[in-house]
C-alpha cells in the first residue's frame, strides 16, 4: 500500500481511549494518490488472532476531493483505477462493536472508474485458490449497512477484459458508460439482504443506448430477487416491471 495525501485538515476531532470512540466534526481531504496491489496467496491466516477491540466512530462532515485509487488483486482484479471529482459525507457513524453502518447522506460527483479483468486465457492458468477451511466463529456478526440518501453524478465508467479495445455497437468485452446519475434513498444491506430504492437513474452506454429515467425498487435475500414498481425509459422506448 502506497500513498500519497496532498493536504488533510481535521476540525474538533475526539479520540476517547477509556470508551473506544472517534468523533469528527469537519474533516477535508484535497488530493491523494492511492496505490495497492494485493497479493492473495501471500496473505496467511494467524493461528494466534487476538480479540478485536470495538470501535465507535462517528462523522459529523467529511470533504474529499481529487482522489485516486489504483488497486492490482491477479488473479481477480487486473486493475482498477478510480479518480473521484468531490465525495461528500454528512452524519456517517461505523461501529464495530455491532456491525453497523449508517450514513445520513454520501454524495459523489465526477467519478471516473477504469475496471480491468484477466482475460479467460489468464483465468484458466492462475485459477482463484479455494480456501482450505470456512470459519464458523459463531460470535462473527453480520454488517448491517444503512444509507439515506445516496447520489452519484456526473460520472463514467468502463467495465472491460483486459488489453480489450472497444468493437462496434454493445461490446461486452468492453463496457463504457457516461454521464451516470444515480439517487438511492433508504439503502439497506445486511448479509444476502438487500433493499435498494432507486429514485432516479440515467446514463448512457458507448454503443448510444440511453436510459434517460429509470426508478424503483430492487430487492435480493438468501431465496429470491424481486423488483417493485420499476419504470424505464430510453430515448425510444419505456419499460415497467413488477416481478
Amino acid at each position: 500500500l502506497k500513498a500519497k495525501i496532498h493536504d488533510v485538515r481535521v476540525n474538533a476531532a475526539t479520540i476517547a481511549l477509556s470508551s473506544n470512540g472517534v468523533t469528527i466534526d469537519e474533516a477535508r481531504l484535497h488530493g491523494g494518490d492511492i496505490r495497492l496491489d494485493y497479493f492473495p496467496e501471500k496473505v496467511k491466516p494467524s493461528d494466534n488472532d487476538t480479540a478485536t477491540v470495538a470501535w465507535l466512530v462517528n462523522a459529523n462532515h467529511i470533504v474529499l476531493d481529487s482522489v485516486r485509487y489504483v488497486m492490482h488483486m491477479l488473479p481477480t482484479i487486473d486493475e482498477m483505477d478510480v479518480t473521484v471529482g468531490r465525495a461528500e459525507l454528512k452524519k456517517g457513524m461505523v461501529d464495530t462493536g455491532t456491525a453497523n453502518v449508517h450514513a445520513q447522506y454520501l454524495g459523489i460527483d465526477g467519478v471516473n472508474v477504469d475496471y480491468r479483468y484477466p482475460t479467460a486465457e489468464y483465468m484458466e492458468s492462475h485459477p482463484v485458490a479455494e480456501p482450505d477451511t470456512v470459519s464458523s466463529d459463531a460470535g462473527s456478526q453480520l454488517w448491517t449497512v444503512h444509507g439515506d440518501a445516496l447520489r452519484l453524478t456526473n460520472s463514467h465508467a468502463v467495465y472491460a477484459v483486459s488489453g480489450a479495445k472497444p468493437g462496434r455497437g454493445l461490446d461486452m468485452d468492453y463496457l463504457e458508460v457516461s454521464a451516470i446519475n444515480i439517487a438511492i434513498d433508504s439503502l439497506y444491506n445486511r448479509g444476502m439482504e438487500v433493499v435498494v430504492p432507486i429514485k432516479q437513474l440515467s446514463a448512457r452506454e458507448r454503443c448510444g443506448v440511453t436510459i434517460t429515467d429509470a426508478h424503483g425498487t430492487f430487492r435480493m435475500d438468501s431465496l429470491a430477487m424481486a423488483i417493485e414498481q420499476f419504470k424505464l425509459k430510453t430515448v425510444a422506448s419505456e419499460l415497467s416491471a413488477d416481478a
